[in-house]
């Protein structure tokens, strides 16, 4: 009588064990009361597994939106410097060697009222060409270049 005792409380141990955390619907009986009045229990035969706990997710809920995903707006174009601002950057990488800085002049000429002296265009052909002591720059300077620098130094009166 031990023996029946001990094999029914051990099946109806594992069956309550394989319910834990199973929902059951309202009025059905929940899998452990079921086992332990079936005579398969009594008899001592396991009853078939059942699928592992259903375990609920959360829901997800997707955001709807009328208008269409914006891309990132595009970085604006960096601001150009002026072309005195390129023009001075051109005289500090080739002439204030010889011109010094603020144009005053050192082993070159005074350039601080050159404007007054020489036109645009003579400018430009004493840059490309040089002259004198000074070296031409038109294999190391863009036409570009030479033109920016050339009207900066013009106004220079």
């Amino acid at each position: 009588m031990q023996k029946g005792c001990a094999a029914l409380w051990i099946a109806a141990a594992a069956i309550g064990l394989a319910g834990c955390g199973k929902v059951t619907p309202e009025g059905a009986a929940a899998p452990s009361a079921l086992a332990a009045s079936s005579p398969s229990a009594a008899a001592g035969t396991a009853a078939p597994s059942a699928a592992p706990p259903a375990v609920p997710s959360p829901a997800v809920t997707p955001v709807a939106s009328a208008e269409p995903t914006a891309k990132p707006a595009a970085a604006p174009p960096a601001a150009s410097p002026s072309p005195a601002a390129k023009a001075e950057e051109l005289y500090r990488g080739s002439c204030i060697g010889c011109h010094a800085a603020e144009l005053k002049g050192g082993f070159g000429p005074n350039l601080q009222q050159v404007g007054s002296r020489k036109t645009k265009d003579q400018i430009i052909r004493q840059i490309e060409q040089g002259g004198g002591d000074m070296p031409g720059f038109g294999g190391k300077l863009s036409k570009e270049q030479i033109d920016i620098l050339a009207s900066w130094l013009s106004q220079q009166k």
